[in-house]
């Protein structure tokens, strides 16, 4: 049976959070159907926020996230046919685009969440960006013989 005709057993759905490098190591190898991710996008860096105000962005968990390491393991984890969907900093899309074609995959489209009432930011001094960005790929079934 094709891993999308069967049947969902709410009993083996299971929704993991936590730090990809800790998680996906221990999950089996094409056990996935769905990674739905949102990394760090790497934003905490020098600014001059405190011209403004404001202390700046610094986040320890964010500054040095390697965005492409992990999605080794992710690939081992999915099903072929699988999706993974990875929300990030418009920035890093090539990149990761790259990486997942590189591992088999291919990238069926980018995704866009439009907000209507963003979050303001240095409100008067810069733009306020009102979406989010992400990429939608499908781990490619081997071919039938």
């Amino acid at each position: 049976m094709e891993p999308s005709e069967a049947p969902l057993d709410p009993a083996q759905c299971v929704v993991l959070h936590g730090c990809a490098e800790e998680l996906l190591p221990r999950v089996p190898s094409e056990s996935v159907r769905l990674t739905l991710t949102d990394p760090p996008y790497n934003v905490s860096r020098p600014n001059n926020f405190q011209t403004m105000g404001r202390t700046g962005i610094d986040f320890d968990w964010d500054g040095d996230f390697d965005q492409l390491s992990w999605l080794e393991e992710a690939a081992r984890a999915l099903v072929p046919g699988g999706s993974i969907v990875i929300w990030n900093d418009r920035k890093n899309l090539g990149d990761l685009a790259r990486a997942l074609a590189s591992l088999g995959f291919s990238v069926k489209a980018k995704l866009t969440w439009s907000k209507r009432n963003p979050m303001p930011r240095n409100r008067g001094r810069s733009f306020v960006p009102r979406e989010e960005h992400g990429l939608w790929a499908v781990k490619v079934k081997p071919r039938r013989k």
